[in-house]
């Protein structure tokens, strides 16, 4: 599961035509939620879903944009239709009895202008998996309307850059090591 603690600070180093989001407090929608890892593999590709996530954010009038956040993510949450790869994937791969908890926390989040007009943060901050953790960067794309704010990101992780073994059966079939995340959270307004 899913456990989403953000915080959106508007900074001073951005304009007052970036849009920041308005200050209040935020409810996940789990059911409007969804975080898929897309991975490749010779015999065919396949998702793996992390079930409905939960969590808040909480935005802030003090600065305007940047953003801070922390998600958590239980390994034992994750499926991918595929009793046999599941237990691959959580036993062999993740070991989840050694990591049990994959988490992410920004530690710079900067407005970079729209795109489509949708408010773009570039994000940076560091992902412990496998315990292991590496600095990313990525691009969020971030938009508010009625009350509900949608936050969708797409980056790209190495399984041996986090010291877990690319799963191959035999010589032939191989999990590429490249994984794509997509993730898309939908948040309501508190008082909405």
């Amino acid at each position: 599961m899913w456990l989403l603690c953000a915080s959106l600070i508007p900074s001073g180093a951005v304009a007052a035509s970036a849009s920041p989001i308005p200050a209040g407090g935020y409810t996940l929608l789990p059911d409007e939620s969804v975080v898929t890892i897309l991975v490749r593999s010779t015999l065919h590709d396949f998702e793996v879903r992390a079930k409905a996530p939960k969590g808040k954010l909480t935005a802030s009038a003090a600065e305007a944009g940047s953003i801070r956040l922390r998600l958590e993510l239980s390994p034992r949450d994750m499926e991918s239709g595929s009793y046999m790869r599941d237990t691959v994937m959580r036993e062999d791969v993740l070991e989840i009895q050694k990591f049990p908890d994959i988490v992410f926390e920004a530690s710079e989040a900067t407005y970079t202008g729209e795109e489509k007009g949708t408010p773009v943060y570039r994000v940076k901050g560091a992902l412990t998996l496998h315990g292991v953790r590496k600095e990313l960067s990525f691009p969020v794309r971030a938009r508010l309307a009625g009350g509900r704010l949608t936050a969708e990101a797409r980056f790209d992780l190495k399984i041996s850059d986090y010291q877990m073994t690319v799963p191959s059966p035999l010589p032939f079939l191989y999990t590429q090591d490249t994984l794509t995340l997509t993730a898309r959270f939908v948040l309501k307004r508190r008082g909405n």
